[in-house]
C-alpha cells in the first residue's frame, strides 16, 4: 500500500485509537495496532514498522520505557510520544526517552498526518 511505511499505534483507549487507526487507513495508510506497552513492542518487532505513535500512559509498561527499548533494537524507527499532559517535565521526558515528536490529545487527523509525512512522506 502506498510508500510502504506501516504505522504503529499503541494506546490502551481502545475506541481511540481504533478511530484514528481508521482514519489514517482512509486516507492511505497502513496501521497496526496494540493496547499495552508489552503489545506495542511486539507488534513493532513483528511488523517493522517505520512509525509508532505510542501513548505515554500505558498500564503494563509505559511508554517512556517502549520508547527506550525500540531506539535500542530499531535505531530507525520514528517515535511519536501521545498524551494529555503538555507541560515542559513531560516533554522534556519524552525527549530524553527518545520520542522524536510530541502530540498532546486529543489529536486530530490533519496534525497527525502532517507529522507522519514530515517523517516518512506521504502514503501515496
Amino acid at each position: 500500500m502506498g510508500n510502504g511505511h506501516r504505522i504503529l499505534i499503541v494506546d490502551d483507549n481502545a475506541d481511540a485509537a481504533e478511530l484514528l487507526a481508521d482514519r489514517l487507513r482512509g486516507v492511505g495508510w497502513a496501521v497496526d495496532l496494540a493496547h499495552d506497552g508489552k503489545g506495542g513492542l511486539a507488534a513493532a518487532r513483528s511488523a517493522r514498522c517505520h512509525v509508532a505513535l505510542v501513548d505515554l500512559g500505558l498500564p503494563d509498561v509505559d511508554g517512556f520505557s517502549v520508547c527506550r527499548a525500540l531506539k535500542g533494537e530499531q535505531p530507525g524507527l520514528h517515535l511519536v510520544a501521545l498524551t494529555g499532559f503538555s507541560d515542559p517535565a513531560s516533554r522534556d521526558r519524552a525527549s530524553q526517552a527518545g520520542f522524536d515528536r510530541f502530540l498532546v490529545k486529543p489529536i486530530g487527523l490533519r496534525e497527525v498526518v502532517q507529522v507522519l509525512e514530515e517523517l516518512v512522506g506521504s502514503p501515496s
